[in-house]
């Protein structure tokens, strides 16, 4: 349950620290207890940690290749449109290109002046090909260190190199251990002293992570326990307005109402997996209708039959 939010932190800190989203390390931390989430953060900042997040789950669920990088840098900067390069002094704003390696000189500008520079374009590729040869059959800490120095040695990309590194790195990390890279305050990383770091303060979020998740199951639970005899309750009361008799549905411990003979039903999905974000809800996925725990059933169940019955007479037709 931690890893969830360790991943959100890392997605978050990836984006922070490329200077799209603020950096806020005690936000990382909140993310990492379970005191913030992804759907309380803002749009512009859920967006883009959104964005790490999926580009860390292919990081983590796919091996290391070219095609595995290219794909997580158009994962991690799927939000951003443009990219700034300096241009004989002036800075211009550039068509991002998602997954595609860079095709003019990135080197980098440095605080005290001068330039570090990076891989010419022309080596880009055999160059990408090398890392990931020599990354191969690596300890995974050794490898982990290796892909992201070397990401940001080569910079592949016109831009987003950083977040490419650290989800790579990442992704190493959990499928060795379940503990994605995140690192707070800046300099040189310290691969280790982060993920010992973050262990410990994961493991000071396991409680209040377990007790988070035991009340969304429980309000998860109450909702389900409430909505059937609801459901039986509106579907067996006779309505004028309606455009059908649904008199004849039936309601499953699944939450599937199903009209018999017509061929017309409709689900209702609980959102309420102890990973997900939010306040626990029920959908009716076709009539496209949302409860929340906490708000008063019979409206909603009353809205959910109407629909159905229109399906129905829609049906008969």
């Amino acid at each position: 349950m931690a890893t969830r939010g360790a991943m959100l932190a890392a997605a978050y800190q990836s984006a922070a620290f490329d200077g799209v989203v603020p950096v806020e390390d005690d936000l990382a931390r909140s993310l990492v207890r379970g005191g913030a989430s992804l759907a309380s953060l803002d749009g512009e900042r859920r967006a883009h940690v959104r964005a790490n997040l999926d580009a860390l789950e292919l990081a983590r669920d796919t091996g290391v290749s070219e095609a595995t990088i290219r794909a997580i840098h158009a994962e991690a900067c799927r939000p951003q449109l443009t990219h700034q390069v300096l241009v004989e002094g002036q800075l211009q704003d550039h068509v991002m290109a998602p997954g595609d390696y860079k095709h003019h000189p990135n080197h980098i500008r440095l605080d005290a002046g001068g330039w570090r520079a990076t891989a010419p374009v022309a080596r880009v590729r055999p160059e990408m090909a090398r890392v990931v040869e020599l990354a191969t059959g690596l300890h995974p800490v050794t490898q982990a260190r290796w892909l992201h120095d070397a990401l940001l040695h080569v910079q592949p990309f016109a831009d987003g190199n950083g977040r490419v590194a650290r989800a790579l790195a990442g992704g190493v990390l959990l499928r060795a251990a379940s503990v994605p890279l995140v690192v707070f305050g800046d300099g040189d990383i310290d691969l280790v002293g982060a993920v010992v770091g973050l262990v410990e303060l994961m493991a000071s979020a396991d409680r209040a992570a377990l007790q988070a998740w035991r009340a969304r199951s429980a309000a998860a639970e109450d909702l389900r326990r409430r909505l059937v005899p609801a459901l039986e309750k509106a579907l067996g009361r006779p309505g004028a307005a309606r455009r059908a008799d649904v008199s004849g549905a039936t309601v499953g411990t699944d939450l599937v109402v199903r009209v018999p003979g017509v061929g017309v039903g409709e689900v209702l999905t609980i959102d309420a997996h102890p990973l997900d974000d939010g306040p626990v809800s029920v959908t009716a996925r076709e009539a496209a209708l949302r409860l929340a725990a906490g708000q008063p059933v019979e409206p909603w169940v009353e809205r959910v039959v109407s629909v159905l019955a229109l399906r129905v007479a829609a049906e008969k037709e």
